[in-house]
């Protein structure tokens, strides 16, 4: 898992010098069946170091004034299918909770979709509450390009 030390990073060649290293590197060998390897896979320089992006996570700094808590929100928590069911989504939420608690955090806040039985299982799983009474809510489209300064 990496890390971006600040705000969005740029995105382009060099980007890479942007990242801090948070967990190290595993190699699942040819353990995994993968079909899109080659489209998630890095460039190498020198044929031995190349790297497959099996899963990512996308979190910021929130505050909930409701609960008057600092936090972390995450927008995505992501692990390609073939490397589903291997530890890698309990250890990046692990990893995730245990950087929220070193930034003096007090929780982690994500959406899902009801439908997504999966999910619920994998969070409710790991400590994960639904909380029942919350509604996301969003402003977009028509009623976004609306809103005038």
């Amino acid at each position: 898992m990496k890390r971006a030390p600040r705000g969005i990073p740029r995105i382009n060649s060099g980007s890479e010098d942007l990242y801090a290293e948070v967990i190290g590197e595993f190699s699942a060998g040819s353990l995994v069946e993968d079909p899109d390897r080659e489209a998630f896979q890095s460039p190498c320089v020198d044929g031995k170091n190349s790297r497959i992006v099996a899963g990512f996570a996308h979190v910021f700094p929130n505050y909930s004034t409701y609960l008057a808590k600092p936090g972390l929100y995450m927008e995505a928590l992501h692990i390609r299918k073939p490397y589903r069911r291997m530890g890698l989504g309990t250890m990046f939420l692990k990893k995730i909770a245990k950087e929220a608690v070193k930034l003096g955090m007090e929780r982690i806040e994500w959406c899902l979709l009801h439908s997504n039985q999966p999910a619920i299982n994998f969070y409710e799983g790991n400590g994960g509450r639904i909380k029942p009474g919350f509604r996301k809510c969003a402003i977009d489209g028509e009623a976004f390009n609306s809103c005038e300064p």
